[in-house]
């Protein structure tokens, strides 16, 4: 699907506004768990539902159909969910989705909800898949929280967490301070310019827009060494709540950080063993430094999943 500029980053340098994915890699026999504001589950970009997606839960507590119900409320969720593994608006397109609900229709939660929802993750096993971890979420610092996502890692589970939006220094928040989780910033493409603000919406008006030009980092994300890569995530396309063939653009680190746990599940489609610490090193390792500039010579580079591809693992992971 053209006008994807995110996608068209991943398969490497040449532009065309087109996604082929890297070394035919889709994600098989990966699960990604999204822990957000649940996901429109009948939109087009995830079916068959039976096939592509797993019975997730509901951790917010203003649920009055149950903890299995992850109806999204929101569109954040759905949109997040899409650029890991949607069909059309995703990277890892053979990846199943295992939806996990801690945020109401307005992006609110509670540390509460995430520390369940981390714990019902490090339990929850479907056949001994490998397990990715995309939090596009965030909030102050907490040890419980940190102790929580270096838990998961220590299993073996890869944890990618959103740097946030603030302009800021991203190390006082979690779990985006936490050192053991893959920490993303957002990029922008200087075609489209920074007119997307953090979690700015725009409809289908611009869903023909690539991006032919270099990339910057975004005014509003969050920087800093806690940050291990950035990746795109200013005027994404993805899949939306509001009806079953429904995309909306969107800006934010969150957008950026379904796109490294997309490409994530493609490095352990094919390295099934790597352990979250190598997954971690090949993508920094294969960063490239930030082609528009914006960014400092301490900033972490910017996503190269072909050179990450390229970087086999250096120890396995014990089972």
């Amino acid at each position: 699907m053209p006008g994807q500029w995110n996608l068209d980053r991943v398969d490497g340098p040449r532009l065309d506004g087109y996604f082929s994915p890297p070394e035919c890699l889709c994600g098989k026999g990966v699960h990604v768990y999204v822990l957000d504001t649940g996901v429109r589950l009948s939109h087009e970009d995830f079916a068959p539902s039976t096939v592509r997606t797993e019975s997730g839960w509901n951790f917010v507590g203003d649920c009055t159909a149950g903890g299995g119900t992850v109806e999204d409320k929101s569109g954040h969720g759905t949109h997040v969910a899409a650029t890991a593994v949607g069909a059309t608006s995703g990277v890892a397109k053979c990846a199943v989705l295992v939806p996990v609900r801690i945020l109401d229709e307005n992006g609110k939660g509670d540390g509460g909800a995430m520390l369940s929802a981390l714990d019902w993750v490090a339990d929850h096993d479907i056949n001994g898949a490998r397990k990715i971890v995309s939090m596009s979420v965030g909030g102050p610092r907490s040890a419980v929280i940190d102790a929580a996502v270096r838990e998961l890692v220590h299993a073996g589970v890869v944890v990618v967490a959103a740097a946030g939006n603030s302009g800021e220094d991203a190390s006082g928040t979690s779990p985006a301070g936490e050192a053991a989780a893959i920490t993303v910033g957002s990029t922008g493409c200087e075609d489209f310019g920074d007119s997307f603000g953090p979690s700015s919406t725009m409809s289908s008006t611009m869903s023909t827009a690539s991006c032919g030009g270099p990339d910057a980092m975004s005014d509003f994300s969050n920087r800093g060494a806690a940050v291990d890569v950035y990746a795109p995530g200013a005027g994404v396309r993805s899949a939306w709540m509001t009806g079953d063939r429904d995309f909306r653009r969107s800006s934010g680190t969150s957008m950026a950080t379904p796109l490294v746990a997309g490409c994530v599940a493609l490095y352990l489609e094919k390295y099934p063993d790597a352990t979250p610490e190598d997954v971690a090193r090949a993508i920094k390792s294969s960063a490239t430094r930030m082609r528009g500039g914006g960014g400092g010579a301490e900033d972490a580079g910017v996503l190269n999943p072909v050179g990450m591809l390229s970087t086999p693992p250096a120890a396995t992971l014990r089972r």
